[in-house]
């Protein structure tokens, strides 16, 4: 079976990072996964419910995708590597973060002691500390990155008289890792915000959110980094409708 963990959904750069100024980028690494006629598929499979709504993203990979866990209860293994700062409070972002898209998506996402029967594995700390643990190497400019989970096509869906692609995330083994590097500016509660943010951020990759909204520049998954945390309206309907209609 193709191994598609290894493959990122999206990593977030920095290019120039100030306390009064950011000026940010991203970019996402191409699809490699292999689909045999998937024109074919999807006449077989194709939802034509008017009811879709769809985030406003860049032309990137995720523009025309969407996934979904298929499993009763998503479980998050999270754990800090490296020698961080006493101020890097990633265990207490990773549980608001579970709390906030739990209650977005309508779906139970718990703490998970082991990585062994965990649906995502989240490291927060520093970039040494990320390579020596998984062996993954964040440039100098990345402040995270999401490896989406192994994943298959069930449907696809027209919205705007285009068809997006629906994925779902299931069966034992299957996981996603995202990766939280520590901010450590001058500005104390600069870095709460920021990687407070990048948590949720990455979160939202690993949980089916693919590609990066630019509807609204305070969203949670905005392509730009921000130091918002808290999802808006349509990042929450974007998500739960798929939850609840194809799980």
């Amino acid at each position: 079976m193709k191994d598609l963990i290894k493959r990122p959904i999206a990593f977030i750069l920095v290019l120039s990072l100030a306390i009064s100024s950011v000026s940010v980028m991203t970019f996402a690494i191409g699809n490699d996964m292999e689909v045999v006629d998937e024109v074919t598929y999807y006449d077989e499979i194709m939802t034509t419910s008017s009811n879709f709504v769809w985030h406003a993203t860049r032309s990137e990979r995720g523009v025309f995708e969407v996934g979904y866990w298929e499993v009763p209860v998503i479980r998050v293994n999270h754990r800090t590597v490296g020698s961080v700062t006493p101020e890097f409070q990633f265990n207490a972002h990773m549980a608001a973060s579970r709390d906030a898209w739990s209650a977005a998506i309508g779906v139970p996402i718990v703490n998970h002691s082991l990585a062994i029967g965990s649906n995502i594995v989240a490291y927060g700390g520093t970039r040494d500390g990320i390579l020596l643990e998984t062996g993954v190497r964040l440039g100098p400019t990345h402040v995270g990155a999401a490896y989406e989970a192994e994943r298959v096509l069930r449907a696809g869906v027209f919205v705007g008289g285009i068809i997006k692609r629906v994925y779902a995330y299931s069966g034992f083994g299957v996981r996603a890792r995202i990766f939280v590097v520590e901010q450590t500016h001058a500005n104390a509660e600069f870095n709460r915000g920021f990687n407070r943010k990048i948590t949720m951020h990455e979160l939202g990759h690993a949980l089916g959110w693919l590609g990066h909204k630019v509807a609204h520049t305070s969203a949670v998954m905005h392509g730009n980094l921000n130091r918002f945390y808290t999802l808006v309206p349509n990042e929450i309907t974007h998500l739960r409708q798929f939850y609840d209609a194809f799980r």
